[in-house]
């Protein structure tokens, strides 16, 4: 019952509220380690991602980030933003979003079925393929691994001439 990070909705938020912010900015990667710059990556998904963002100016969308930022860290993080990048991987033909994700009304076991192999010889990996670590640089390697090992299984005891 605590809001121990002093940004959750208040208890008499309406049910309603609480669905719509779903996927609203849910997740920020600190790129300073792996990409030695001072930057943070944003993320928001689902409906949010689907419908009202892509209706947002792009300086809606970096204030609506900074205020996510500012109740978890205080009202000092809009002082220290300097500039912003804003993409919409979703709009983008070749590839209509960024990562994996269970659709509505899917499950977990559609990712068993996209890694299910085409007869001998048509094998899949990426992190779309794994429904242990979906939507990760660790899903896609592992899969890939799996992958490799699934082949090897096949191919080890000679080349199968069809496809059974």
């Amino acid at each position: 019952d605590a809001d121990f990070f002093g940004s959750l909705l208040p208890r008499d938020t309406p049910r309603e509220d609480f669905a719509r912010a779903r996927g609203e900015y849910f997740m920020f990667w600190n790129l300073e380690r792996s990409h030695k710059i001072p930057a943070l990556m944003c993320i928001s998904s689902g409906a949010f991602a689907e419908t009202t963002w892509r209706s947002l100016m792009h300086k809606t969308i970096v204030n609506k980030a900074l205020d996510a930022l500012a109740r978890t860290f205080g009202p000092q993080v809009k002082k220290l933003f300097r500039r912003s990048l804003v993409s919409d991987w979703g709009r983008n033909p070749y590839c209509l979003g960024s990562y994996s994700y269970v659709a509505a009304n899917s499950s977990g076991k559609d990712y068993d079925e996209l890694a299910r192999p085409v007869g001998a010889r048509l094998f899949f990996a990426g992190e779309a393929t794994n429904g242990q670590h979906p939507a990760t640089a660790t899903g896609a390697y592992l899969s890939g691994l799996r992958e490799a090992q699934r082949i090897y299984e096949r191919y080890k005891k000679g080349y199968p001439q069809d496809d059974s």
